[in-house]
């Protein structure tokens, strides 16, 4: 597009309108007292509200961060939570387990303690006979054998079924013993196993309050952040408002300035058009401020985090710090002035076209100079400048900005 009519560009656009309204009065001191203290009473009420924006839209951006830091702190919660959750059912599992065991211990235990009573029975019912009858039945066993080798053979019987039966019984006890250890070591192990239990469902529950008051956290500070860009928006509808007036108003000056020229003497008249005409002649051939790249283009720009749309009246030229910056085109310098985001700016009247030269880290030209084509005009801004290592540039005519892609020479 060839012609671009501001609306709001982040407090920039307002300041380039001012000014370049203001330096219409370069060609006829008639301006307008009336009309600048108007500009310059919205002016600072638009600069006011540009404040409000971005102090909004920083809030904006610390809630915006504070939400995914919360987000991310909730997904941390919720993978712990399903650990713990994990390990519970672990336990619960080798709780489970360990029952089951003392079931089969129990069990064993009972029968062997059956056991050990039946051969306890015995061996007292044993005992007692002895006691009654002493060894003589054992003894008549042995006597009543028919030959000495049937006799050894019984004594060997008797003594080791003797041995069998205290190897039975002492099998039992320890068989018996065993399994109270086991008993005893699965029980403290079941212990220990509830402990823990207890200690990751507690765990759990304390990390399902934190993820209850993170939730919260965050449906909070959306609330805030669906405020902020309420808020945000109407400032930047009463901005547009503003930027409307100021734009207005320069025009209204533009035409000032232009009735100013056509009561001017035929002279300055035929000058001030021959150098209009001459401007547009050299449209597409106009050599560039400075040596460097396109850092921003002319046009509508999207901000990358909240992503508003505000258009850019010129281009951003990214140079070598303090490069020079040199005129488009013979003119007069009418204006140098600061404006927020672009640091020192300097306005050069061509006719009934303005070329702006904005980021300047030196000016060489005063106000009210007479400069050629390719003449210095000041150095553009270092890495602390508003815009950083870079010169702006602009073109304008009658309130309105031009692209400068379509003015200066192809590269």
């Amino acid at each position: 597009m060839d012609r671009f009519v501001f609306s709001g560009w982040a407090g920039v656009a307002a300041a380039l309108l001012a000014a370049a309204g203001l330096a219409g009065s370069a060609h006829a001191q008639s301006g307008g007292s009336g009309g600048g203290d108007e500009r310059s009473a919205t002016q600072q009420r638009l600069e006011r509200l540009r404040e409000q924006i971005k102090s909004s839209e920083a809030r904006l951006s610390e809630a915006t961060a504070a939400e995914r830091a919360s987000e991310k702190k909730l997904q941390q919660l919720d993978r712990r939570i399903a650990e713990r959750s994990e390990l519970a059912d672990l336990y619960k599992k080798r709780l489970t387990e360990i029952r089951r065991a003392q079931d089969s211990l129990r069990r064993s235990l009972q029968t062997r303690q059956k056991r050990l009573a039946e051969l306890k029975k015995e061996y007292k019912r044993r005992a007692t006979h002895a006691y009654k009858y002493g060894r003589l039945r054992d003894l008549a066993l042995v006597l009543a054998a028919r030959s000495v080798n049937e006799m050894l053979v019984r004594v060997q019987y008797l003594r080791r079924f003797a041995q069998q039966r205290e190897d039975k019984l002492d099998a039992v006890q320890a068989s018996s013993r065993q399994i109270k250890a086991q008993r005893q070591a699965l029980a403290q192990k079941r212990d220990s196993t509830a402990a823990l239990l207890r200690r990751a469902d507690a765990q759990k529950e304390n990390l399902s309050r934190l993820r209850q008051s993170r939730r919260t956290m965050i449906q909070e500070l959306r609330r805030q952040q669906a405020s902020l860009e309420e808020d945000i928006s109407e400032q930047q509808e009463q901005a547009n408002q503003l930027q409307a007036r100021l734009e207005r108003l320069a025009a209204r000056g533009a035409r000032r300035s232009r009735r100013a020229a056509e009561e001017a003497s035929p002279e300055r008249r035929a000058a001030f058009e021959r150098l209009t005409g001459s401007f547009e002649q050299n449209k597409g051939s106009l050599p560039w401020p400075a040596e460097g790249v396109v850092t921003e283009e002319y046009g509508l720009q999207t901000d990358p985090v909240h992503g508003t749309k505000t258009p850019n009246p010129g281009v951003m030229l990214g140079t070598e710090p303090q490069a020079q910056v040199q005129a488009v085109f013979e003119g007069q310098v009418t204006r140098i002035d600061k404006v927020p985001d672009l640091g020192t700016v300097v306005f050069v009247r061509h006719g009934q076209y303005l070329s702006l030269y904005g980021n300047l880290s030196l000016v060489y030209a005063g106000e009210g100079d007479e400069i050629k084509a390719g003449a210095p005009v000041g150095r553009a801004g270092t890495d602390s400048a508003p815009r950083g290592a870079g010169v702006f540039f602009g073109l304008f005519r009658g309130g309105r900005s031009f692209d400068p892609a379509d003015w200066l020479r192809s590269r």
